[in-house]
């Protein structure tokens, strides 16, 4: 079974700040009934509006969840004239 993130690590070395961990796995129930709402409503409107089966709309979200779940392992390192940051995804 594949989960989403559950910490994000964020990191200015340019400047005095410590590097911050911000723990995602806290934010989990909020997002997924968020994730619920958001997705009940798309379905409801691609079966209405659009005309969709009902099996490929939910096909649509699951996909949805798999990329949300991809996104463990992700490394963002950005530099610019002045300053850098650091993001990781665990």
């Amino acid at each position: 079974m594949t989960l989403p993130p559950a910490l994000l690590r964020l990191r200015v070395p340019a400047r005095a700040w410590p590097t911050l961990w911000l723990p995602l796995f806290l934010l989990w129930p909020l997002l997924f009934l968020i994730f619920a709402l958001a997705a009940s409503c798309g379905v409801l409107v691609l079966c209405v509006a659009l005309q969709v089966s009902l099996a490929r709309a939910a096909q649509l979200v699951l996909s949805v969840y798999a990329l949300l779940c991809a996104t463990r392992g992700t490394h963002v390192d950005v530099v610019g004239a002045r300053s850098r940051l650091l993001i990781t995804v665990y």
